[in-house]
């Protein structure tokens, strides 16, 4: 379930609306052949004029004939980045998926093929896939590729794909991914407007902590052919001549596109020993969709921003995940704030899968079993929070007192033991709220100063020095 609050400039309008309601199916034929399917439904109601609307994330038949080597066919889901192969809520933080994973990885993505994958050491493991491709034609300036999937709906398979990921695990606790997508996008023609994605991951877990890293380039061939297909060539002015729809020239469709993040949380019921979990997290979002052009077109710089978010994941139990954070971005447009995205106040990402162990991977555990989303909110700081000053006076504070937990955490659990580890969390988090707040006020004062009204009557100085 999600609540949000929408601003219009008569009123704000509340709403609530289930988000999401995810049923996996799975059939074990015996050790070697099973079958797995994902089926979504969104906002309810679909048919007609209504929102909603039932979508296949995966459905395929699985051969796992050794530990090293197995087959699968079907509708597969790309396994490119951390989320897009692992996208429920349980396994992330923040109500929403980070941006990254919506418009540089154009998470869920799914397409129709095969893939051979295993595990050939314990250290080691491979995904090699052939399938379908993206439609250059779905492409937009503010999404990025996103658009292109076609989602296996009686789609155009002029152009195929392949992608492939590998996994590293030198050490328990660490985890290296590389993984990278390359297909052509033009489903009319052939195998031209070719889009290579490469992205590398990484994940460090240690003792309630977790840090995250990614990093994504994507690559967009034949950019001007693409904008010339789409129209996007064509000026205003000669659009309003030919009563073609021509855009603006720095909503054109970019040649590169390029992000990163970097996540750090950590789980403040870890010493406790218990199954419940509470993870605090701070995440910073670099997205450049316009971070290469080609000419004559301009680069946006509306589509080149930076994204903060934080907040909290509390877990009853691993599979349900109750979540609030707050978030903040800025464009790299000149003076340009920080400021809430424009998203709802309050909105959903809600499902509970069983953990990745449990989950119809063949050889490896039963089937899943159907399951209802339970209700996650969202509560956006913005409400309550200038932005400037949160930027100024929120950010330092929250972090301040998240580094204090975690160095507290640390040095208490290595010196005294577990005990001691839970009092190095309090002790820390204290003084890293006393050091941020007495940073804050000097802050503050600095930078978030109040607007001097200005008054058209007075006389500007260098008008009166000028009659002098």
């Amino acid at each position: 379930m999600a609540n949000s609050t929408t601003t219009t400039k008569e009123k704000e309008t509340a709403e609530i609306d289930l988000h999401r309601f995810v049923l996996f199916f799975g059939y074990r034929f015996d050790n070697t052949w099973s079958f797995v399917s994902e089926v979504e439904f969104e906002h309810a109601v679909t048919g007609g004029d209504e929102p909603g609307e039932v979508e296949l994330e995966q459905a395929f038949i699985d051969g796992r004939f050794h530990k090293a080597f197995g087959i699968q066919t079907g509708v597969l889901l790309i396994p490119v980045g951390i989320i897009n192969l692992r996208h429920e809520p349980p396994t992330f933080n923040g109500v929403e998926r980070p941006e990254f994973h919506k418009n540089v990885i154009p998470t869920t993505w799914w397409e129709g093929g095969a893939k051979i994958y295993g595990d050939p050491a314990p250290w080691f493991s491979y995904q090699i896939l052939g399938t379908s491709s993206l439609d250059a034609a779905g492409f937009a300036a503010d999404s990025g590729v996103r658009g292109g999937r076609r989602k296996v709906a009686e789609a155009p398979a002029e152009s195929g794909a392949v992608s492939g990921r590998l996994d590293v695990h030198p050490v328990q606790g660490v985890n290296l991914g590389l993984s990278g997508f390359h297909g052509g996008t033009d489903q009319i023609g052939g195998l031209g407007w070719p889009v290579t994605i490469a992205a590398a991951d990484l994940i460090v877990r240690y003792w309630g902590f977790e840090l995250r890293g990614e990093g994504a380039s994507v690559t967009i061939g034949d950019a001007e052919e693409i904008n010339a297909a789409l129209g996007l060539d064509v000026s205003p002015e000669d659009a309003v001549a030919a009563e073609t729809p021509g855009k603006d020239r720095e909503h054109s469709i970019p040649e590169r596109i390029t992000g990163a993040l970097g996540e750090l949380s950590f789980d403040v019921l870890y010493p406790f020993n218990t199954d419940h979990s509470l993870a605090l997290f701070g995440r910073f979002e670099r997205i450049d969709l316009h971070a290469q052009v080609v000419e004559p077109f301009e680069v946006n710089d509306a589509l080149n921003k930076s994204i903060v978010t934080f907040g909290a994941t509390y877990k009853p139990i691993y599979q349900i995940a109750f979540k609030v954070d707050g978030q903040y971005a800025r464009t790299d447009e000149e003076d340009a704030e920080w400021t809430k995205p424009s998203m709802p106040a309050s909105d959903t990402c809600s499902d509970a899968s069983p953990r990745p162990r449990d989950r119809l991977i063949p050889g490896r555990g039963p089937a899943a079993p159907l399951f209802l989303a339970p209700p996650v909110s969202r509560v956006t700081l913005g409400h309550v929070w200038n932005p400037q000053l949160l930027e100024v006076c929120g950010m330092p504070v929250f972090f301040g007192i998240l580094l204090g937990f975690m160095l507290g955490g640390i040095f208490g659990n290595t010196t005294f033991g577990p005990h001691g580890g839970l009092v190095g969390c309090v002790v820390g988090a204290l003084i890293g709220l006393v050091i941020a707040l007495s940073l804050r006020s000097s802050w503050a004062q600095k930078t978030v100063t109040p607007a001097t009204p200005v008054d058209d009557d007075d006389p500007d100085p260098e008008d009166l020095e000028d009659k002098a």
